[in-house]
Parts: structure tokens; sequence; C-alpha cells
């Protein structure tokens, strides 16, 4: 017997109804049980639209007078009934009627986060609209998750009873499902046990799914430098010192030739001693000056090159228990030069980073994604027109002097402007993501056609075509360090690819409805997907599996990003809201909800990842603080969840932003679209 059957048995045997004797065949004569469910069957199924209005309003009334310890809990219902009803009015033929009903009663959503919702459902006005509707079919194809303790439970279910609302009951039988907490005996603390988690618990996903999955660790640390990076070593160095000297060598002989000295062999250098190689003295003592400033770097940065720093709880991955990761030179471009690294600035909420921001004109309505480069000299475009479009930033630098240039300054007060490099023509459909690789040679975007697209930005041409989905492709991601990509399709599937097959590597399937998102772990070993569901799940791409449900959104998911450490994840919906999480305990920790539009990028600070800039469709960009009381000394998340103030808004004069992410010099890049003011 479930929780729910439970507590409805307690209460009508609290009514003097044997409810064993009912099942056995109601050898007691009493009827009370027998006649619930027959009206719930039966008269539960007819929706009156004056009594099904009449009864929410009373249901809603009863809901407000409630005592506060429970209102939290009986709140979460009103919802699902609103829609649901609505729903049904609609499949019955009162099309007025139910207009009139989510006209009168929905207004009091629009303000907790249910807006967009309400927007789609005002459109069914037709039972065949139903299965068109994505919101419709996200409630009618799901049980909605309520969270109850027994005696709140208790409550409603006696309440709807009296009053006659057995369509409501019905309703909550077919389309809900009902998890019962029972902290003990007393009905004080078991409603004080839900309420704490009463709005992160409801909506399409169970409590008992999102438990259960708290007792798989998840292995957070991020990887050792020495694991994946060559460095360039001293070979390579001597062997490019030789070749110098033998260029000059030549260059001497051909002198020599010329004029007719007969003293060339003189002019040859002669062996080293010791039997060293020429120059290596030299480079050598190059090469340790170069380390030791590496090291320098590196040790006021964090314990990795890359500025992060690993929290002593989560330690380091061991490469026995990580997926394959490719191996990449120092020199490459896909990590932070040692002068980025020195020239790195420390950003906290005292010291807020700077922001370059690029502005496209006439493209408002065009574009639907935007990614920049770790330097900022390229932007790439998705573009409604199925093209990708690559803006360069003008060389303003050119006609300065050297030490001008060396300390990255403009004499000339030149303002870096974009101009349109190259359109890039592949896709046959309208493209809606794009993703360059850290060393901004290579860029990735899908597409509406169901295919995703490598490109060389060097040679302006696509390298591969990936037959990735058969639904249109809402986003896409490059692994950290490359190889690896992962899309997230219309189909509620998420997939992982290695750029040299054409077969994905992992199905992530377990979304309710679209993936809309999706985000890789700093360890290239956990991928993050957010869903219209309003869910973010936490894959482990050694396995498949998922490992971690977070909830807490009234709308799509629309942005996710990792911090540095690998220990936070961010998450940004259709609303406006961004919820900070804590992964390793699975909980949520902070809430940001200033913005009043949807938020369309997120990204952490370099290095600590201090602060959390989000750029979003209210022509706003807002620093939030990440570290201050998320965290205790141990490294475990507090117990408070509460609302953060951001740090600073900085407003555009009309352009909502579509692209954001911080240079490896903690210099925050983003741009956005041009809108015209009316």
């Amino acid at each position: 017997m479930s929780g729910a059957e439970q507590a409805a048995s307690e209460l009508l045997r609290s009514r003097g109804v044997d409810v064993d004797g009912q099942r056995r065949g109601r050898q007691n004569g009493d009827d009370s049980a027998r006649n619930i469910f027959f009206f719930i069957e039966n008269q539960g199924h007819r929706a009156d639209p004056v009594a099904v209005s009449e009864q929410y309003r009373s249901l809603r009334s009863w809901v407000e007078n409630a005592l506060d310890m429970y209102k939290g809990e009986l709140v979460s219902v009103l919802y699902p009934l609103l829609v649901h009803s609505f729903l049904d009015l609609v499949e019955q033929g009162h099309q007025e009627a139910a207009e009139s009903f989510l006209r009168r009663f929905g207004s009091e959503f629009q303000d907790r986060g249910h807006r967009d919702e309400l927007i789609a459902l005002s459109s069914v006005s037709l039972p065949e609209h139903i299965g068109q509707n994505e919101v419709a079919r996200l409630f009618r194809e799901n049980r909605y998750q309520l969270q109850f303790s027994a005696y709140g439970w208790q409550l409603l279910v006696s309440f709807l009873r009296d009053s006659g609302g057995f369509f409501f009951l019905r309703i909550l039988n077919e389309h809900t499902r009902v998890q019962i907490e029972t902290v003990g005996t007393d009905p004080l603390a078991d409603a004080a046990g839900v309420t704490v988690d009463a709005k992160a618990t409801d909506g399409f996903v169970g409590a008992n799914e999102r438990t259960s999955l708290l007792r798989i660790p998840v292995q957070w640390g991020l990887l050792r430098e020495s694991d994946y990076v060559t460095e360039d070593t001293e070979i390579d160095i001597d062997r490019a010192y030789l070749e110098r000297m033998a260029r000059e060598r030549d260059a001497e002989r051909a002198v020599a030739d010329t004029t007719g000295s007969t003293a060339a062999a003189e002019t040859k250098p002669g062996p080293a001693p010791s039997g060293k190689t020429p120059g290596s003295e030299r480079d050598k003592a190059s090469t340790g000056r170069k380390s030791g400033a590496r090291a320098a770097a590196m040790s006021s940065r964090g314990a990795d090159g890359t500025g992060k720093t690993s929290d002593a709880s989560g330690g380091f991955l061991d490469m026995s228990q990580s997926i394959p990761v490719p191996r990449i030179w120092r020199s490459s471009g896909m990590l932070p030069s040692l002068e980025d690294l020195r020239k790195r600035v420390q950003v906290s909420a005292n010291a807020l980073p700077s922001v370059l921001f690029y502005t496209l004109l006439n493209s408002h309505g065009l574009v639907n994604a935007m990614d920049i480069s770790n330097d900022g000299s390229l932007l790439v475009t998705g573009c409604d027109d199925s093209v990708l479009r690559l803006y360069k930033v003008r060389q303003e630098l050119q006609n300065t002097s050297e030490s001008d240039k060396d300390r990255g300054t403009n004499l000339s007060g030149e303002i870096p402007s974009l101009s349109v490099s190259q359109v890039l023509v592949g896709h046959a459909g309208p493209v809606y993501a794009v993703h360059t690789s850290a060393d901004g040679r290579y860029c990735i975007s899908s597409s509406e056609d169901g295919t995703v697209r490598l490109w060389d930005l060097q040679l302006g041409t696509d390298l591969v075509a990936y037959p990735c989905h058969e639904s249109p492709i809402w986003d896409v991601r490059f692994a950290p360090l490359g190889r690896y990509f992962v899309t997230a399709s219309h189909d509620r599937t998420a997939r992982l690819f290695c750029t040299d097959r054409l077969s994905p590597l992992r199905l992530f399937a377990g979304h309710m409805t679209d993936v809309d998102c999706v985000s890789w772990h700093p360890n290239c070993n956990y991928v993050a997907t957010g869903s219209s569901d309003r869910s973010c799940r936490l894959w482990d791409c050694r396995t498949g599996d998922c490992t971690r449900i977070f909830l807490g959104h009234r709308a799509p998911l629309t942005a996710l990003a990792f911090s540095p450490n690998g220990r936070l994840l961010a998450t940004a919906d259709f609303n406006g809201t961004i919820l900070l999480n804590d992964i390793a305990e699975g909980r949520l920790l902070k809430r940001f909800s200033e913005h009043t539009d949807a938020v369309w990028c997120l990204d952490f600070s370099q290095g600590d990842g201090s602060i959390l800039a989000s750029g979003a469709g209210d022509n706003s960009i807002r620093l939030w603080p990440v570290l201050t009381n998320t965290l205790d000394a141990s490294g475990s998340s507090v117990d408070a969840v509460h609302d953060s103030s951001s740090l600073r808004v900085m407003r555009t004069k009309s352009t909502p932003v579509l692209g954001l992410r911080f240079s490896w010099r903690n210099l925050l890049l983003a741009g956005g679209s041009f809108r015209a003011l009316t």
C-alpha cells in the first residue's frame, strides 16, 4: 500500500469506517468508503463548469486560511489542479468556461514562475490542441510529484471529501504521485520536515528517485595536469637551437666561398666542451627560469596550471577511474599560457571584473546563438538563415608602439570593433548552438536539421557532419580538453560523441521533455543537462547513469555552468531564476532571482570561481557572489537556502545578452544582438 493510500485509510478509520472490512466485502454494512471511491470513479469524471469553478474557489480559500505550518505543502496542490481542471473542461467541450476558469484563477500563478506555461496553455481551445501543446502533454503524460506530511495529506483529503470535491480527488489519483513524509508521531514535526524543501521537490521528478541518487558518490575532483599535459621539453628546444646553428653555419660557408678565404674551416664551431650539445647550457638555464616562473605562477593561482584549485575534500580524480582524455601540449593553446596566468586578475566582491561587450547591429531576430573565443579576438554566431557568421576584432594596436603593445594599451583611444570575416554554409536549418574550442581553432554547431558540424575556423570549412538526432538539436558543447562533445535534443535525450566517430558513445535518457542545454564538468567525466521538465540531471560519462537530479525551477532551463573546482553547478531558467547547487551533497545552496527575463548564459570567474556572471534577455549582465556563506570551513555546504543580491548590474541600451565568457585573464567577454527601440 502506498503512503497516500495508507494516509487515506487512516483518515477513514478515524471517521469510524472499517476499511479492512470494506476490502473483505463490506461485511459491516458501512458503505462510506465504497461511496467515496464510487463518486471518484463516476462523478469525478464529469466536469461541470460551474461546480468546478466554485470548488476550486472554495479549496483556494481553505488553503489560504490554513495554518502556516501546513500552508506550504497545501499550496503546492493548487497549480496541478488548475492545469488539469482546465484541460478536462477543454476535453469535455466547455471551451468558453475553460478559458474563463484559466483567466480567473491563473493570474495568481503569474508571479510564481508559471507565466510562460500559462501563456502556452491559453492557446489550447480544442481537444485536438492538447496533444499538440508541449505544456499540456507534459502534464498529461507524466505524474506531477507532490510532497506532503501525513497529517497535511489527511487534512486535504478530508476537506475534499466533506466539500464534495471528488473531481479534484480523481485528478490527484490519476495525474499526481504523492510522497508522504513521516518524521515521527508529532504532526508538527512532520509538517516542518516537508515545508523546508517543498518548493524544491514538487514537479515531475519523484522525491524517492532524487533521494536514492544521493547515495551515489560524485567524484567531482579535478584531473592532475600531469595526466593530460605534455610539457614542451628541452629536447624540442635544443632541436630548434641546433637547426638555427646549422643555418648559420651554411650562411658562413657561403660567405667564405665567395671571398675565397682559405680559413673557412676555422670558422666552423668546434666541439662543445665535456661532450655537451652546443647551446644546451643556455637553453637549459632558460628552461629552468621558465619552469621556475611557471611554478611560481601556479603556486599563486592554484594547484594546477589552469588556475583551478582542487578542494581537499574532493581530491584529484585518478586517471584509472576517468574516461580516456587526450594529451595536449602546453603550447597548444588549449591551456592558459604563462603570460595569461601572470596577468590574471584576481576578482572578488571588492574587485569586480571589467566587461568587454560586443554589439551586433541589424541582426536582431536573426542570431540564435553566440560564442566568444577565450582571447576575445573571435566571435561566432549561429543564425536563423542556416549559416554561421565569424566576426574578428580589428587589429587596432598595429600602429601603436611596442611598449604599448606589451602593456596592452591603446593610446589612440579607439574602441575595438568587429567585422564579418567569414560566412560558413552547411546546415539545412536554423543554427541553434555554437561552441568554440579552447584554442579557438575549431567550432562546433547544432541545427534544426538534426546534425552537428565540426568547423575548422582557419580554413573556413566544415570537416565532419555528424547525424546525431532525428529531431532539432538545441545545444552542443565541446569537452574542456576537446575530443568529445555532447548534444541536447528535442527527442528528450542527450548524446555523447567522440570527434573521430559518427555514432554516439553514450545516450542519456531520463528527461520527460526536451533537453534544452548541456554543460561539461571540468574533469570531463560528468555532463549536466537541463530540460523543459524544469529539472537538471547530472550524468556519469563512464557508465551513462544519472547520478543527481536538481529541482527548484518553475520554468524550462536555459543555461548551465560548473565552477572551476567542479563542486558547484549553476542552473538558470526562462523566468530569470538562477540556482546554485552543491553536486557532492545534491542540495540547493543559493537562489538568485533579480533577472526579469530568460537567462541565456552563465559563467564562473577563472581561478577560485568566486564570481558568477549571468546574461539575460532583460538587457543586463549581473555579477553574483558565490563563495560567501556557501561552504563552511570543512568544505560542506551550509543548510540555509537564501536569496542573494547581485554585486553589480550592467545594463545595455537595448541588447539582450546571448553569449558570455570569462577570459583566462578574467576579463568578462559578452555580446548580443541590438534590438531596435520601439
